[in-house]
């Protein structure tokens, strides 16, 4: 659908044994498909990417002069770091005793089904943990770069 019509939609529903993804037009269903569970975490992975995409790129309401220098740099670097800095922590609460590569898998399979609730912030390690993931801002990392990041803390 590349243009937005107030009466298209698209729903998502899990009944628990389906997960369905349904468009509609006006109150008329014209296509659905099922997925199983790692298509909609691709998806979903795939959406959280564009809208995070479309965000950077929204102008920014801060006043240029408040913004520090405009050379150099990454904006994303101290976000980058907490986030990177709770995957570890994530890792260490959930998964300390497997490979690098299953702490990697443990640690994307929690941070991508991550709901928060109001009292993560001050919660058990691993609720802490994955609010800060998902408060970062950022998408969460694939495999291999959750490896790379899991490696880091090993050195």
């Amino acid at each position: 659908m590349s243009a937005h019509h107030p009466s298209q939609r698209v729903a998502l529903s899990d009944d628990g044994e389906t997960i369905a993804l349904t468009l509609f037009a006006g109150s008329e269903e014209i296509a659905r498909t099922d997925l199983d569970p790692l298509a909609a975490l691709h998806l979903g992975s795939e959406l959280v990417n564009s809208a995070l995409r479309r965000l950077q790129r929204a102008p920014l309401s801060v006043p240029i002069h408040s913004r520090g220098s405009a050379r150099g740099g990454d904006a994303a670097s101290v976000r980058r770091a907490n986030r990177d800095n709770a995957i570890r922590d994530l890792a260490r609460a959930i998964s300390a005793d497997l490979s690098l590569e299953r702490q990697a898998e443990a640690v994307i399979r929690r941070a991508c089904r991550y709901h928060p609730l109001p009292g993560d912030p001050n919660g058990p390690a691993e609720r802490q943990a994955l609010h800060r993931i998902a408060s970062s801002g950022l998408p969460v990392p694939g495999k291999r770069q959750a490896r790379r990041i899991l490696s880091l803390a090993k050195q």
